[in-house]
């Protein structure tokens, strides 16, 4: 399994490096440009997007995924539900491949 922020850099608050803020469009532009190339490399059985920024990235890139609630801003309990709803898809993914 590997995970993969739609912005593979920190995005903060300008002057406030310890924040956190959304990616703005142009930098999921290039976070597409960096997931085109490990998606390439790795070429993945399943892509799983947390949170929807990382779902319009793959969308943009055309690529099928499953869609997982990202964890922040009260989202835990559903990230946790989706992820745990995925465990037999890997599961299942690792006993075909072995």
């Amino acid at each position: 399994v590997m995970m993969w922020p739609a912005f593979p850099f920190h995005p903060h608050l300008e002057g406030n490096s310890e924040s956190n803020r959304t990616p703005t469009k142009d930098e999921l532009k290039i976070g597409g440009l960096f997931l085109t190339t490990i998606l390439q490399e790795l070429s993945p059985k399943h892509i799983i997007a947390i949170g929807r920024k990382a779902e319009i990235v793959l969308n943009d890139l055309n690529k099928e995924r499953i869609y997982v609630r990202h964890p922040a801003n009260g989202g835990a309990r559903k990230f946790r539900e989706g992820i745990e709803k995925l465990l037999p898809v890997q599961k299942a993914s690792v006993e075909l491949s072995s």
